[in-house]
């Protein structure tokens, strides 16, 4: 299978719908299965578009024959960080000062793939590709 990984500031108007999918169908199953602890579709579709267009998230999109099968969003920026899950900005802050204050603090919050191409090493491909950009740039 050939899997291009590209790194986006925003994605395309006309990709948001598969943006949308992938995410959607990529956790939907965790919540309805009862197989997570804590509720994954923490995005709604409105939430998750203004993301795909914020260039303070970074999107790591996988693509399979031209068609989105997985991502990563994650974000150096810690007022965002705050409205994501249970990061506690100031910690992170003050745990890592210099690299926060060079934009250097990267918190990767989602990984998403979807189903049929789950456990096909996608997400690691995406992961790799995260590490390697934020570790060429001295990176956390």
């Amino acid at each position: 299978m050939d899997v291009q990984v590209e790194l986006m500031k925003q994605v395309p108007d006309d990709s948001l719908e598969d943006f949308w999918l992938v995410f959607n169908e990529g956790f939907s199953y965790l919540d309805s299965s009862g197989d997570a602890a804590e509720r994954q579709l923490f995005y709604t579709k409105e939430e998750l578009s203004e993301i795909a267009r914020d260039e303070d998230y970074t999107k790591c999109v996988a693509f399979v024959e031209n068609k989105i099968v997985g991502l990563i969003l994650g974000t150096n920026n810690t007022d965002k960080m705050a409205k994501i899950s249970y990061v506690n900005p100031a910690f992170i802050s003050n745990r890592f000062p210099a690299e926060v204050k060079e934009g250097k603090f990267f918190f990767c919050n989602t990984i998403s793939i979807l189903p049929e191409y789950q456990a096909e090493g996608i997400g690691l491909l995406i992961l790799r590709k995260v590490i390697e950009i934020f570790s060429e740039g001295g990176g956390l």
